[in-house]
């Protein structure tokens, strides 16, 4: 019986964490340092099947403003969902130092605390420098949800681990809080 409860205790625990995880990375070609200007592309909303997220889009930009502005001098969003082309033309105009292009590859909202089924997200990050319009870094990273919940959790709960992580990433600081 104490084996029971004890195998049961762990099971309970290892489930109350939400998981996250690298897909893809690339190592940047250059750290960037702090003190720096951001131009965040505002992504496209999120969904899953037929199911569309409002504001899931704006929800992401606006985790990677928090998370860059800790080390940048200037973050903004772009008003539209631009592709890189407009918004690294935009990004020169207004002279800012590098475009992060945050997208989002999949969104699922589940009512976990009934169905065990957790939220999941993908997240692909690519920053650019503006000055020469290459690619400096690219990152995919995914997050699901504990499955051990009593509701009120959703996808938008994970994007602040992630965005912290590759805010890290860029700037070569993996502790970063």
């Amino acid at each position: 019986m104490k084996k029971l409860l004890v195998i049961a205790l762990i099971f309970l625990i290892t489930g109350c964490t939400s998981k996250y995880r690298i897909d893809a990375a690339e190592t940047p070609l250059a750290l960037v340092s702090s003190g720096k200007s951001f131009h965040v592309i505002l992504p496209a909303d999120g969904h899953y099947g037929r199911i569309k997220y409002s504001q899931s889009g704006m929800m992401l930009a606006s985790e990677v403003r928090a998370a860059l502005s800790i080390h940048a001098s200037k973050v903004l969003i772009s008003a539209n969902n631009d592709d890189i082309d407009k918004a690294l033309i935009q990004a020169r105009n207004k002279n800012f130092d590098y475009v992060i292009e945050p997208m989002i590859l999949h969104w699922e909202d589940r009512a976990t605390e009934w169905s065990g089924r957790p939220d999941r997200i993908t997240i692909r990050f690519v920053a650019f420098d503006v000055k020469t319009g290459k690619k400096i870094a690219s990152t995919v990273r995914s997050a699901s949800s504990k499955w051990f919940t009593f509701g009120g959790d959703h996808p938008q709960d994970l994007l602040p681990e992630l965005t912290r992580q590759f805010a890290a990433m860029l700037f070569g600081n993996l502790t970063t809080r």
